[in-house]
């Protein structure tokens, strides 16, 4: 907790404690470099951005025909052969 923000004390850690679930979010919402009136460091004046992708959940049952909970232990299965 040494590097935490307090947002990341209350938002993240708090909730966690008491067995909620935490709130986050993976965007930058600093203010930026260049208006600042205080000196700043040059990695101040960069960002970086990414992409999150949130894959739906796995449907067994409305997805069946085209895919399968199936594990097969030994030789490998023909993986091409049809199969209900």
């Amino acid at each position: 907790a040494a590097l935490s923000t307090r947002e990341h004390l209350e938002m993240i850690l708090r909730p966690m404690t008491s067995g909620k679930e935490p709130l986050g979010s993976m965007g930058v919402d600093t203010p930026l470099a260049i208006l600042s009136s205080c000196p700043r460091m040059p990695s101040h004046y960069f960002k970086q951005l990414f992409a999150q992708v949130t894959n739906p959940p796995i449907d067994p049952i409305r997805e069946a025909c085209v895919m399968s909970l199936q594990c097969p232990v030994g030789p490998e299965a023909n993986v091409l052969s049809v199969s209900a």
